[in-house]
């Protein structure tokens, strides 16, 4: 199976390194650049076309702040990549500072406005981010299941089970999930933190916490990263 060819686009040198170190120890990665700066990252990822960007949201840029308008010169030329977006904070759902929760949300939901496929804070583990971005480059690379599945078997890994016309995994009966639950689901995936959907929805925050609760044990996932990237898996919570 070809390696996933990825370029690191992080201004501060020592985490860029780390993070190079960490994926070029996997044997499915291959770093082919890195970049400090918005300039950098557009040169680096013109040259090398690689199959997926990890842009650092503090990205240091001299034309026009904020990550945005880097993302979107990446997504002009390399349109074909997936690019993750690594935010300036850890778990947003822990952060006691309201002001910070909104100014990250906030950057999370212009971040998947400009073209991200994925927004992760830095608080992930090795193995989450190793899972996380290996879901991603596949969602977008192999979008029919067929694909998906051949990619898994490749790799020799347990093939992901098929999914039917309502979008869900065929081991998941159709009544599982309820409205409410997929319309919590949906936007989970469009970036929004739990008190976020609760006013959407018109619930409270406490039961928007019981059925993400619900959502991880029905699809047998671990945390909401992951509800993220099934969600964007499956073609759920995609903005055309």
């Amino acid at each position: 199976m070809p390696k996933i060819r990825l370029v690191i686009a992080e201004g501060r040198t020592l985490f860029r390194q780390g993070l190079a170190a960490l994926l070029h120890a996997e044997a499915d990665f291959v770093v082919v650049g890195e970049a400090a700066n918005a300039e950098e990252a557009g040169r680096v990822c013109t040259h090398t076309r690689p199959d997926l960007i990890l842009l650092s949201a503090g990205l240091p840029d001299t034309r026009e702040a904020g990550t945005p308008p880097v993302l979107s010169r990446l997504r002009v030329c390399c349109p074909d990549a997936a690019i993750v977006v690594l935010g300036k904070m850890e778990n947003l759902e822990a952060q006691e500072d309201v002001a910070k929760c909104a100014a990250a949300q906030a950057e999370r939901r212009r971040a998947l406005g400009s073209g991200a496929d994925a927004y992760l804070h830095v608080g992930l583990d090795r193995e989450e981010l190793l899972r996380t971005l290996r879901a991603i480059i596949a969602a977008r690379l192999c979008p029919d299941n067929e694909a998906r599945d051949n990619g898994a078997a490749e790799a020799g890994e347990v093939p992901a089970s098929r999914t039917d016309e309502s979008g869900l995994h065929e081991g998941v009966p159709k009544n599982a999930i309820t409205e409410r639950e997929r319309s919590i689901l949906t936007l989970i995936a469009q970036g929004l933190c739990n008190k976020e959907i609760a006013h959407r929805l018109g619930i409270s925050t406490q039961t928007v916490k019981n059925h993400v609760s619900h959502l991880l044990e029905k699809l047998a996932l671990a945390d909401r990263t992951q509800l993220a990237v099934y969600a964007l898996a499956q073609g759920v919570g995609r903005k055309e």
